[in-house]
């Protein structure tokens, strides 16, 4: 699994992911931020996208992908 989400990206969706699970949790939004924010949190820890790598994307700047 290659690197393809630059520090900025990580973090914001680390940031995202947090307060969807956040709402979540007091019940601002339905169910989906369940979902999707644990999934921003994950994508942003490990640095890789499934999404980004299909469209042949990547946020990285000046860092090797291997």
């Amino acid at each position: 699994m290659k690197v393809n989400l630059g520090e900025s990206d990580c973090l914001f969706r680390i940031l995202m992911g947090t307060v969807l699970i956040a709402l979540a949790s007091t019940d601002q939004i339905d169910s989906w931020g369940w979902v999707a924010g644990p999934l921003l949190v994950l994508t942003g820890t490990l640095g890789f996208c499934g999404i980004y790598a299909i469209l042949g994307l990547s946020s990285c700047q000046g860092k090797s992908t291997n």
